[in-house]
């Protein structure tokens, strides 16, 4: 297997397994060898999009949502190519678009969390709350131990107290090779509150461990140092 397309298939899996993580719930963890990811995903399909995802990370999103196309005229039912597509259209601001090829997406596969983790974060950025909260229902009902949507849900309902405690039984319980994730969540809701010093606490245990190679959107946690730094 090609060696990036192995990484960015371990990649996502550990992060959508530790969405889900539990200290009971008896959960495989995907990418300890090829076989145990041939049984998660289509690894051809990764191989069919390699161009598109290149472009998407070097943040090319015209160039990768025509590339996305392509791959989607030659094989329609590439569901990778469907979901590089939906968060590409994110990417370029085309939410009307994005919410339709989601909604779309979650008709032909209803047990699929993707379609719904994109309108959780398109109604998320529009400041639609409600809409964000149905779309992260649907996303615990598929995962019921998808830690950050259950907290993100009661913090939409003003239970900040019990949102705290699910993302800290969340960083509590996690593997230290996801801890970077738990601690990115908790810091974002710390931010939101308005408890600028424990939110930086955690970005920076977050980078720290990222740092030490451990799995964890590096961008994303630096964004929210320098918007920290910033005020």
């Amino acid at each position: 297997m090609i060696p990036n397309v192995r990484k960015l298939i371990v990649t996502a899996l550990v992060f959508l397994s530790s969405l889900c993580y539990g200290e009971n719930e008896p959960l495989i963890w995907p990418g300890t060898n090829d076989k145990q990811l041939t049984t998660y995903v289509d690894l051809s399909q990764f191989n069919l999009v390699a161009k598109a995802n290149d472009l998407f990370f070097m943040k090319k999103y015209g160039q990768a949502l025509t590339e996305y196309d392509r791959v989607l005229e030659d094989h329609p039912n590439c569901k990778i190519a469907k979901i590089g597509k939906m968060n590409t259209l994110i990417e370029l601001d085309r939410i009307d678009q994005a919410i339709f090829n989601a909604n779309e997406f979650i008709k032909e596969y209803p047990d699929d969390l993707d379609g719904y983790a994109v309108l959780s974060k398109v109604y998320h950025d529009k400041k639609m709350y409600e809409k964000e909260k149905d779309a992260l229902i649907e996303i615990v009902r598929l995962f019921p131990y998808a830690y950050a949507s259950r907290a993100r849900i009661k913090e939409i309902e003003n239970n900040f107290e019990m949102a705290e405690k699910i993302l800290i039984a969340n960083l509590n319980n996690a593997p230290t090779r996801v801890k970077a994730f738990s601690y990115m969540w908790l810091g974002k809701f710390y931010e939101r509150q308005g408890r600028i010093e424990d939110a930086l606490e955690c970005y920076l245990k977050s980078k720290k461990l990222v740092d030490d190679g451990y799995l964890g959107d590096k961008q994303e946690i630096s964004d929210g140092i320098r918007k920290i730094q910033g005020l």
